[in-house]
């Protein structure tokens, strides 16, 4: 399966999936543009609840079954609409094609089962290897991923690792197809520092010698300045600014980025973090206009009455009707430490 002519391998156009419960239906995804690009990473970031890891699970059609990706919603995978396949032709795509790391380790791998047999598995599921081809596969791979004494590790359980060790598992298992795609929901957030850049170090290294387009999901600003290439930006189920990574912070052209931005600290201790006020507008009422108008600080009459078009030059775009780029004054988001 190809990419186009920019390098585009996977394209989300307009997705929506809803929650219908019984006190209403969420519209938690409600629009979502991305553009996933071979050999580069796209962080995609946001406070909580605004619909980063659905997004990513929407992808691959692993949703809650109270949720339902609405119709007119695209994800277009080597020519075809991933929305419209049947769940036998996605699940011959998960794994193989399309990968997702999780955000806890132990949710995706499981306890009663070596993990040499784990990694081995979709190995032989999707690639047809035999057993024993399988299994000396997986503890190369063990082995690429810096588990030491891989041979002998792959006999052990997932209980028998730290978390460090088992994300590396994980990430075995996600590439051992070598994916066109990889989706990486918070890889590091249950993990210190010092093992948050070994599993960032190790990702870039293996996007390098496979060529993947990554989306990295996180609420970690640092963690997107140190990884990514682009970056999306969302809030209350949707994309509200997208560009090149040091473009976007260097100069955000849409408040709630520059908010954002603004709770994060940098190397200058004189620059105060400011808290966003307000709270993000309830899913099964989204206002008409803006969903960021009542936190905002340059709040207009047209925000409340209309949403803005994603606009803008090049690859850098806003979805804000007074889109003007202001420079962050002090320091820089790569200066974080996470």
């Amino acid at each position: 399966m190809g990419s186009t002519a920019d390098g585009t391998v996977l394209r989300v156009t307009d997705l929506r999936t809803y929650f219908h419960t019984g006190q209403g239906i969420f519209r938690a995804v409600d629009g979502v543009d991305l553009t996933l690009r071979s050999g580069r990473t796209l962080g995609l970031v946001g406070e909580s609840g605004s619909g980063k890891s659905l997004t990513a699970f929407s992808i691959l059609r692993l949703t809650d079954r109270s949720a339902r990706i609405q119709e007119g919603s695209r994800v277009e995978f080597g020519g075809r609409d991933l929305v419209s396949l049947s769940e036998k032709e996605m699940a011959a795509i998960r794994g193989r094609d399309i990968s997702m790391i999780f955000q806890e380790p132990m949710t995706a791998l499981n306890p009663v089962h070596r993990v040499g047999a784990q990694v081995a598995e979709p190995l032989r599921r999707h690639l047809g290897m035999r057993r024993r081809e399988a299994a000396e596969r997986a503890v190369e791979l063990l082995d690429l991923v810096g588990i030491r004494d891989a041979r002998a590790r792959a006999r052990d359980y997932p209980h028998q690792f730290s978390g460090g060790m088992l994300q590396r598992v994980v990430i075995a298992m996600a590439l051992a197809c070598e994916p066109r795609v990889l989706l990486a929901d918070e890889p590091t957030t249950a993990l210190d520092v010092t093992i948050q850049e070994q599993i960032l170090t190790l990702l870039r290294r293996l996007q390098d010698r496979f060529a993947t387009a990554v989306l990295l999901i996180t609420h970690d600003l640092g963690v997107v300045a140190q990884s990514c290439d682009d970056v999306a930006v969302m809030y209350a189920g949707r994309v509200v600014e997208t560009g090149p990574v040091a473009r976007v912070f260097s100069a955000p052209r849409h408040p709630y980025t520059r908010a954002l931005l603004a709770t994060t600290p940098t190397l200058d201790s004189s620059a105060p973090l400011v808290p966003i006020p307000g709270t993000v507008p309830d899913s099964r009422h989204w206002p008409v206009g803006c969903r960021f108008a009542e936190r905002c600080p340059s709040v207009m009459p047209r925000c409340r009455q209309e949403y803005p078009p994603m606009e803008g030059s090049g690859t850098a775009r806003a979805a804000c009707w007074l889109p003007v780029a202001f420079p962050r004054s002090a320091g820089t988001v790569e200066t974080v430490a996470s």
